[in-house]
């Protein structure tokens, strides 16, 4: 700091501006004896506290926009443009794919947010990614909460043939199949009749002599 004339008796530092709850200050005279000090800060505000309801961590989803809400606690809050949501793969974390600014609700203490977050197939193909979710006050302290999401817009492959039955007094066409999905397989249709014999959610379902 050089803002005062070498040799001083005295000197008065004002509005200097600082980003930190606290700084430590050292100062010397002529004959270099120095004295350090750390000053607390007043009006200086910690990161606000925030809680994000949805999503959950770990969604699975097919949309193309999400819904974040949540609240947010703290002192030295501002509304306009306070939120900033962010998508990137797990396997390139640091490499940002979509960003949205938002705003908060409220005045005091207490403020929340909701938000949609448009995450377009055109972008955003099917895989596993991080989303964060960044609330920023007054004095540029910011928090941040990430969750995991999966996101699956294609359907369960299958491979299907069929044969004429064994039985030579049987003229019947039997039908054999298998289907799989990553993320399980919950319903079965074959020619507008529900299939049941399987266990939903299973990865892969073996379809063998359906008539």
């Amino acid at each position: 700091y050089t803002d005062f004339t070498p040799d001083s008796n005295e000197v008065t530092i004002k509005d200097f501006k600082v980003s930190k709850t606290s700084i430590s200050i050292t100062s010397s005279d002529s004959l270099s004896n120095s004295s350090d000090k750390t000053v607390s800060l007043d009006g200086v505000s910690d990161g606000p506290s925030v809680s994000l309801t949805t999503p959950t961590d770990n969604l699975l989803t097919k949309d193309t926009s999400l819904n974040l809400t949540g609240s947010v606690m703290g002192s030295a809050l501002i509304n306009t443009d306070a939120l900033t949501i962010s998508i990137a793969s797990t396997a390139s974390p640091d490499s940002i794919l979509l960003m949205a600014m938002g705003s908060l609700t409220g005045s005091g203490t207490s403020r929340s947010f909701d938000k949609n977050f448009e995450i377009p197939a055109s972008t955003i193909s099917d895989g596993t990614y991080i989303l964060t979710t960044t609330v920023v006050n007054r004095d540029n302290k910011s928090t941040s909460i990430t969750r995991n999401i999966t996101i699956d817009r294609t359907g369960p492959t299958f491979s299907a043939d069929s044969k004429l039955s064994d039985d030579p007094n049987s003229e019947d066409i039997l039908l054999n199949a298998t289907i799989s999905d990553p993320h399980g397989i919950s319903s079965i249709t074959i020619d507008g009749v529900s299939y049941t014999d399987f266990t939903p959610d299973s990865n892969e379902v073996t379809i063998k002599d359906f008539k």
